[in-house]
C-alpha cells in the first residue's frame, strides 16, 4: 500500500476477513497499481514493441501463404497461395478466416476492460491494528462496527425477522422503564465502551437513572443491561453466547439478555461474583423476567412472533 509494499494473496485473504469485504477488492488494488506501474515504465515501447496478433492480408495480385497440411515450419517451406478473393468464398477453415478477419484494423476492438473498485478509498483509513480509538470513532458509517485493541470489525446487517424482534423489544423495555422513569433506552447503531479499547454495539441497552453521567456524544461507557439477539451463521453465534458473555461480565454489565430465535429461547443472564449465571432460561409458552428490573416481563410467543 502506498508504494510501500504489494498486497500478497494472503494479505488479502486477511483484509477481507477483517473488514468483511471481497477478496477481489484487495487483489484488484495491487492488480491496478501494478498495471499502472508497468504503463508508466513502457510508455509509448508498448505500440512500438507489441503488434496485435493477426495473419495479414496480401495486396492485390499477391496471394496469402498458407502452408499445405503436414509441412513443417521452416521459412523455406514452399506454400499455396490463396488469391484475396477466395478468402471469402473459398473453402477456408473457419479459423483460418477467422484470423484474417482479425488482422483487418476495422475488425479489431479491444477486450473489455474490468471496472476496478475505488481502491483509493482503502489509503484513507488505517490499517487492522492501526486504529485508535479517536480514528473509530470518527468513522461515520451506516453499518454497525465494533472496535477491539486496534482491530475493527464491520457487523453483518442484520435481517428483518431480527429487526422485528428487536423494535418488539425496544418498545416493551422503553415503555417499562419511561412509565417508571428508570433510566435511557437505547438501541445500535449506538456505541457503548466496555474498557479503553473495547466497544461493542449492543441490539439494546439500559442505563438506569443514576448511571446518566456516563452517557457522552458519540458513546456510553459500559450499561446495566444489555440485549442481544442472535443472528448469522457460526462465527454471530460465538460473539453473542461466548465472546460478549465473557467481555460484558468483565465489563461490570449485571445483566444480559440472549434473544435466540434458532431455538426460540431467551436466557437471561446475570452478574454474581464478576461471572455471569442463568437466572432463567425461557421458552415458548413461557413468561421471560429479569432479576434487575422486577416487574418486568417478556411474553416469549410473543417475541418470536413479531413482525
Amino acid at each position: 500500500m502506498q508504494g510501500e509494499r504489494g498486497i500478497s494473496a494472503d494479505t488479502a485473504l486477511r483484509l477481507a476477513r477483517y473488514l468483511r469485504m471481497s477478496i477481489e477488492f484487495w487483489t484488484g488494488i495491487q492488480t491496478h497499481y501494478e498495471v499502472e506501474k508497468a504503463k508508466m515504465r513502457l510508455g509509448d515501447r508498448l505500440d512500438n514493441e507489441v503488434k496485435v496478433l493477426g495473419l495479414s492480408v496480401a495486396p492485390a495480385g499477391r496471394g496469402v501463404g498458407v502452408r499445405e497440411r503436414g509441412q513443417n515450419r521452416h521459412p523455406a517451406a514452399p506454400c499455396r497461395t490463396i488469391e484475396p478473393a477466395a478468402v471469402v468464398a473459398g473453402p477456408l477453415s473457419a479459423v483460418v478466416k477467422r484470423r484474417i478477419r482479425m488482422s483487418t484494423p476495422t475488425a479489431y476492438a479491444p477486450p473489455p476492460v474490468r471496472e476496478q473498485p475505488t481502491w483509493e478509498i482503502a489509503e484513507l483509513f488505517p490499517s487492522q491494528g492501526h486504529w485508535s480509538e479517536g480514528d473509530y470513532l470518527a468513522l461515520e458509517t451506516n453499518r454497525l462496527v465494533e472496535f477491539s485493541n486496534g482491530y475493527i470489525e464491520v457487523l453483518p446487517m442484520p435481517s428483518i425477522s431480527h429487526q422485528f424482534i428487536s423494535l418488539y423489544l425496544y418498545r416493551l423495555l422503553y415503555n417499562f422503564v419511561s412509565s417508571l422513569a428508570l433510566g435511557t433506552v437505547l438501541a445500535a447503531p449506538a456505541k457503548v465502551r466496555l474498557w479503553r479499547g473495547k466497544y461493542r454495539e449492543p441490539d439494546l441497552f439500559l442505563l438506569l437513572a443514576q448511571s446518566a453521567r456516563r452517557i457522552h456524544e458519540q458513546y456510553v461507557d459500559g450499561a446495566d443491561l444489555v440485549m442481544e439477539v442472535v443472528s448469522g451463521g457460526a462465527r454471530d453465534r460465538d460473539r453473542d453466547w461466548i465472546e460478549k458473555r465473557q467481555e460484558y461480565a468483565q465489563a461490570g454489565i449485571p445483566e444480559y439478555w440472549i434473544v435466540d430465535p434458532e431455538t426460540e429461547t431467551v436466557t437471561v443472564l446475570a452478574l454474581e461474583g464478576g461471572e455471569y449465571a442463568e437466572y432463567g432460561e425461557f421458552c415458548r409458552g413461557e413468561t421471560a423476567t429479569s432479576k434487575l428490573l422486577p416487574g418486568f416481563v417478556v411474553l416469549v410467543d410473543d417475541v418470536f412472533d413479531a413482525q
